[in-house]
């Protein structure tokens, strides 16, 4: 009785955070097509990152709304949350990687690019539906809880407050897999005692 409770309360602050994520990617994604100015490879660069903060905005968004309406619908599906993590470091790689052709990039870009890289690959291995030995969605999430880290300790504003809420969300995504692992106990049947 516990479990399915707290899984459905960490669904539900879960999905109910990631919009709001979402929502400071989308004022970022506008800050940078704002930022235009005569140079064409930054404006260029702005371009393609804009468009990449707006489409991280919308899979947020799309797979938070989807988790919640699950939950609060009682068909207990957590599987979009590993699409959203997906989505997340997917977009976050492509970003860095971005950065780092346009502009060389520092220690933490490659940091992320790194992280953001090893959590798409194991959570693409797990929405594949490839067969292994180990988690992989578990350990997807950690390592995209570990990009998000990484992003909210290099970044400032409002990237360091959108990153804080996305590993607070893989946190809460952890937490459900944590549940999904642990079994449940037998019921213990009474014996009729013999007359």
């Amino acid at each position: 009785m516990v479990k399915p409770t707290l899984k459905r309360i960490f669904a539900i602050v879960g999905s109910s955070l990631a919009p709001v994520a979402a929502i400071l990617y989308l004022i970022l994604g506008i800050q940078h097509l704002i930022a235009i100015d005569n140079d064409v490879k930054t404006n260029f660069y702005l371009i393609i990152t804009g468009f990449l903060l707006f489409g991280l905005s919308f899979c947020l968004i799309l797979f938070g709304a989807k988790v919640l309406f699950s939950f609060l619908n009682k068909e207990n599906d957590e599987e979009p949350f590993t699409a959203l993590v997906l989505s997340f470091t997917s977009l976050l790689f492509m970003i860095n990687l971005f950065y780092i052709c346009f502009w060389g990039g520092v220690a933490a870009n490659w940091v992320i690019l790194i992280f953001s890289l090893g959590s798409a690959l194991t959570l693409l291995i797990h929405v594949l539906g490839i067969k292994t030995a180990w988690y992989t969605d578990v350990v997807g999430v950690a390592i995209g809880m570990i990009t998000a880290i990484t992003a909210a300790c290099a970044f400032s504003g409002l990237m360091l407050a959108a990153s804080i809420i996305v590993s607070i969300v893989c946190f809460l995504i952890m937490a459900i897999f944590a549940l999904c692992l642990i079994k449940d106990e037998p019921e213990k049947t009474e014996e009729n005692p013999k007359e």
